[in-house]
């Protein structure tokens, strides 16, 4: 019975031993060789590490590690210019290469490198500056490491769940514009940025640096979710396409440019351009809903919406914090305006297809001229604030709508009109002027 029993025991001990070998295996130690391989069954799911001396990785080369929650290492040395391809690399969680290059060092083809971060770093004194990966794989991240200035990342075609960190200089991610399913740009170390993606691309995120901001390069697409954070940079220019949504930006002090003169429905669209000291001109389609936040520093603001009627399109939308000045006659085609008015005495003009207003003055008295408002509902506006405002407004065809005013300050209504009857004046009882015409 006794030698049973330490039979039983040794043979539980030898199968807990196996059972521990077989979930926390010693970890792999392995050397890549220059001819094609594939060294996935010498990984394990421990933290590996491979080194693969210059010349020893390819297109015919396969790695592939069983755990995508370990913590593997390669490093990749390569001497030269070019790298054609890094072969299937999966799973390896922090890839290295180190580069020899005394001009720009290209990676052709990296799309088979999922589920890893990939820095690069250029290890010549005086060398190259400049890293170009051609195409990288889903699941994956880039970042540029020593001496690394210029990177410019592509893709061959649609990806989901990419990353790019920019070096000291411009970043350039995905010019041949596919399709990005969340995708995030760090630029903020660096100049410029410029991103590019294809139609229906979603949960983009781009972090600029102190430059310049392209998204899109002029053709807008359409894009469910963006969020483009430049606070720090100089111009910003970004294009989206019809039926976009959720988009936040963020800009610098130099000029924001969205759309560029292409009207197209846009819904979600919050910018903050408090840190702006030049012009903002946002163009949007029939249907749109914009919330600006403007500082006291801002240039002039143009926005246009593109509304013809407020009877039969389906109505855009535009709240705006600024300084009256800046406004001015900016704002045309939206059929609901709410602004707040900051800064000094200015006069804010808006045009006949406002159907429904808010107007508040914060900081001085402001003078609103509507050059007509026929096409108001019966919601009407309202006028409120702490500081007088003068509206005035010409009408041949009002029909029961409403203006009212919190009574906070006096509020006056200069209404010039042809027409004889229904013009609800009742919530206005600080001073009302009214030129009736023949």
């Amino acid at each position: 019975a006794a030698v049973a029993q330490a039979a039983a025991e040794a043979a539980q001990a030898a199968a807990e031993a196996a059972l521990d070998a077989a979930l926390n295996p010693t970890a792999a130690n392995v050397t890549t060789t220059t001819a094609a391989q594939n060294l996935s069954t010498e990984l394990t799911i421990s933290s590996d590490s491979i080194v693969a001396a210059n010349g020893t990785v390819g297109a015919g080369d396969v790695l592939a590690d069983p755990s995508a929650s370990d913590s593997d290492t390669m490093a990749i040395a390569h001497t030269g210019a070019t790298l054609a391809s890094t072969g299937v690399i999966s799973n390896i969680e922090n890839i290295t290469v180190n580069a020899a290059s005394t001009t720009t060092f290209t990676i052709t083809d990296a799309s088979m490198v999922t589920g890893g971060d990939m820095t690069i770093n250029l290890v010549t004194p005086g060398g190259a500056t400049a890293v170009t990966v051609s195409d990288i794989g889903s699941n994956t991240s880039v970042i540029a490491g020593d001496r690394v200035a210029t990177l410019t990342v592509d893709t061959t075609a649609d990806r989901t769940d990419v990353s790019v960190i920019g070096g000291t200089g411009a970043t350039t991610v995905n010019d041949a514009a596919n399709v990005l399913t969340t995708a995030t740009v760090d630029a903020s170390a660096g100049t410029n940025v410029n991103v590019e993606f294809g139609a229906e691309s979603s949960n983009i995120t781009v972090t600029a640096g102190s430059g310049t901001v392209d998204i899109n390069d002029g053709a807008g697409v359409e894009t469910a979710g963006l969020t483009v954070s430049a606070a720090d940079a100089t111009t910003v220019t970004i294009d989206v396409g019809a039926d976009s949504s959720n988009i936040n930006v963020t800009s610098g002090s130099g000029a924001l440019d969205i759309n560029d003169g292409t009207n197209v429905t846009v819904t979600g669209l919050v910018v903050d351009a408090t840190a702006s000291e030049s012009t903002i001109d946002i163009d949007l389609g029939d249907g749109s809903d914009l919330t600006l936040t403007a500082g006291s520093d801002a240039g002039a603001i143009t926005l246009d919406g593109a509304s013809v009627s407020e009877a039969t399109d389906d109505g855009g939308s535009v709240t705006i914090t600024a300084d009256a000045a800046d406004i001015g006659a900016g704002i045309t085609d939206f059929d609901t305006v709410n602004l707040t008015l900051n800064g000094t005495a200015s006069t804010v003009t808006l045009d006949d297809e406002v159907a429904t207003f808010s107007l508040t003055a914060t900081a001085a008295t402001q003078t609103i001229t509507m050059t007509a408002v026929d096409n108001l509902s019966t919601t009407g506006g309202s006028l409120s604030g702490d500081f007088a405002m003068t509206l005035t407004a010409t009408t041949d065809n009002m029909d029961e709508a409403s203006i009212a005013s919190d009574a906070a300050a006096d509020h006056v209504l200069n209404l010039s009109t042809t027409q004889t009857g229904d013009v609800d004046l009742s919530n206005i009882d600080n001073d009302i002027r009214m030129e009736l015409g023949g």
